[in-house]
C-alpha cells in the first residue's frame, strides 16, 4: 500500500523563450485592450459633454462672429 501513490507522470518541458514570449504577448494584448477602452470612454465623454452643452443653449458655432 505504500508504493501506490509514488508515480510521478512525465511532463513536457517548455523552453524559457516560449514562456517569455507568451507573457509578452499577453501584456501586449492587455495594453491594446486598455487603449481601445480608454479611447471609447474618451469619445463617450466628449459626446455627453456636447449633448449637455447643446441642451444648455451653447453651440459649437456660438463664438464665430460673422
Amino acid at each position: 500500500m505504500q508504493g501506490i501513490y509514488t508515480y510521478i507522470p512525465e511532463t513536457n518541458y517548455v523552453p524559457r523563450e516560449y514562456s517569455v514570449a507568451a507573457i509578452l504577448l499577453l501584456l501586449f494584448m492587455v495594453l491594446i485592450s486598455l487603449v481601445s477602452v480608454l479611447n471609447l470612454l474618451y469619445f463617450i465623454i466628449i459626446i455627453i459633454i456636447y449633448v449637455i452643452g447643446c441642451q444648455a443653449g451653447y453651440s459649437v458655432y456660438s463664438s464665430i462672429k460673422i
